[in-house]
């Protein structure tokens, strides 16, 4: 990337994080709902949008041998469990941590990490298909 470039960039962020650090939302609870409702469907989508551009448009056809499928499950098996472990800790700490805080001060920038870390939530379980799961228990 052109140097340029990074550092219009940075100022960009600097400037627009600094104009959210003082911007309050309200504290309405029919709001702050239906903002909740609107992060979690957005995120859901934009997630599931990510998901799809990267990972569904380069599938080739490959021909493996037995021995070679088994290791794939192998080692896909542990993956699964880290992918697990990792979106476990991402939602349950990072997330509820965030979003907590967000009620706590109904500060903007609190909303849109929230808004973040749900997105890679998401993003992480299109991979858990039930297919996958079945695949992994059996073997």
């Amino acid at each position: 990337m052109n140097q340029w470039l990074y550092w219009i960039l940075f100022a960009l962020v600097l400037g627009l994080m600094r104009i959210t650090l003082n911007v309050h939302i309200l504290k309405n609870p029919v709001f702050i709902i239906l903002l909740f409702v609107f992060e979690v469907l957005a995120s859901l989508l934009i997630g599931y949008w990510i998901y799809k551009s990267y990972f569904l448009n380069d599938l080739k056809e490959i021909f493996i041998t037995k021995g070679m499928l088994h290791d794939y499950i192998t080692r896909g098996k542990r993956m699964f469990k880290t992918d697990v472990i990792v979106v476990t800790v991402l939602f349950l700490f990072l997330y509820s941590f965030d979003f907590i805080i967000f009620l706590g001060t109904f500060w903007l920038i609190w909303y849109l990490l929230s808004f973040v870390l749900l997105v890679l939530i998401f993003h992480m379980l299109c991979g858990f298909t039930r297919e996958r799961y079945k695949l992994y228990k059996q073997n």
